[in-house]
């Protein structure tokens, strides 16, 4: 895989167009790209597209222009929330003292988006997006609105997004963020309200890599890891144990020197058999599970990836060459590439990757370094593993 083309637009030219001329100082083909997408109801393509022309716009005055071209304008409004809260969230990251007078100014443009089309879910996102960087304005007590157990900004996601788009992907990655370590959260609250997320969502949704995603961003916590380590060896010894008390009886029975305890009836050989091989795949998942690395992808979860892999990617007369169907962005798409190949999901690993190119994205591969290195070695890894080259 050569020639790699970092573009976050991948296979949506003409949100590619529209980057392009936004860069240049042009509303141009953005205009059109969110008039598309207000007329076609795509709240995921609208979400993706306008967080990133936002983010391209958010260092001069392009939305503010265009808003006072066309004021009222849902799209235009659209694209001045998206930028300004480009601007707050940089302010909050760096501490600066402009933050909260950017936050205001974000909830004001973001609050006229929503009052302009009503039935958008993404300014509600917006203002989600910038929730997690003070946590502390929601309130602790016992009575406070809690989903999976946690408290948080439950209410705002059920009235102002779940009513609009139950399942908004972008919002899922905020409420995982929102609990994650980096923003005041811990590993085991991002793990739940992944698996929450995803457990609820559509078989085919992208909230459904929010666990692999969770697993993979978890901060290390060595303690934690090696207890969780030898309680899978305890494990294992267990099941290494029950395995040879079963072969035992196998064997006392066939030879006719089974010998009944406690008034047991003798046991049918059969049925010994299908209770070893159960505890035996049992262990050889706990030991698979234990050798992955560098995140622990779980014999479930590779299960999961390889089932949204089906749904995305697969046609019963091939790979389909238009997948997955809706809209998924493509760093969506390389994190499912990642996961399977962490799963030991070979084959699969690289028929996405084939999918994706020529195109590429920093996430995941940022995790561990240099995007382009990690994702090179990835590819060389697959390439050892299965005798052959991805391209």
């Amino acid at each position: 895989m050569s020639g790699l083309a970092w573009d976050p637009a991948w296979r949506d030219e003409r949100l590619a167009a529209a980057c392009t001329d936004v860069r240049g100082g042009i509303i141009g083909a953005a205009r059109e790209v969110l008039a598309e997408t207000r007329a076609s109801w795509d709240f995921g393509r609208r979400g993706y597209a306008s967080a990133l022309l936002g983010s391209l716009a958010a260092g001069g005055n392009l939305p503010q222009l265009w808003v006072k071209d066309s004021p009222g304008d849902p799209d235009a409004l659209l694209l001045a929330a998206r930028a300004a809260a480009a601007r707050a969230a940089k302010a909050l990251r760096e501490k600066s003292v402009s933050a909260r007078g950017l936050v205001r100014r974000t909830h004001a443009v973001a609050g006229a988006a929503a009052r302009a089309w009503p039935q958008d879910p993404t300014p509600w996102v917006i203002v989600l997006g910038l929730r997690k960087y003070h946590r502390g304005g929601i309130v602790t007590c016992a009575t406070a609105h809690q989903v999976a157990g946690l408290v948080g900004p439950w209410v705002q996601v059920e009235r102002s997004i779940w009513t609009r788009d139950r399942y908004n992907r972008e919002a899922g990655r905020h409420l995982m963020d929102y609990f994650s370590p980096r923003f005041g959260g811990s590993n085991a609250a991002m793990t739940r309200v992944a698996a929450y997320l995803a457990e609820g969502s559509p078989a085919a949704s992208p909230l459904r890599l929010l666990p692999l995603a969770a697993c993979l961003e978890c901060e290390p916590d060595p303690e934690a890891e090696a207890q969780e380590t030898a309680t899978r060896f305890n494990r294992l010894e267990e099941i290494k144990k029950l395995v040879d008390g079963i072969t035992a009886e196998i064997e006392a029975v066939s030879a006719g020197t089974w010998v009944s305890r406690d008034g047991r009836l003798r046991p049918d050989p059969h049925d010994l058999r299908e209770r070893r091989a159960k505890l035996e795949y049992e262990r050889s998942k706990e030991l698979r599970d234990l050798g992955a690395e560098p995140r622990r992808i779980s014999a479930t979860l590779g299960h999961d990836l390889a089932n949204l892999y089906g749904h995305w990617l697969v046609r019963p007369e091939g790979l389909d060459p238009n997948g997955p169907a809706g809209y998924v962005p493509v760093a969506d798409v390389s994190l499912l590439a990642h996961g399977l190949h962490l799963a030991g999901e070979h084959d699969y690993a690289r028929m996405t990757l084939r999918h994706l190119r020529p195109c590429a994205s920093r996430y995941p591969w940022s995790l561990y370094g240099e995007p382009e290195q990690v994702l090179r070695r990835t590819i060389k890894d697959l390439e050892k593993a299965d005798g052959r080259s991805p391209d």
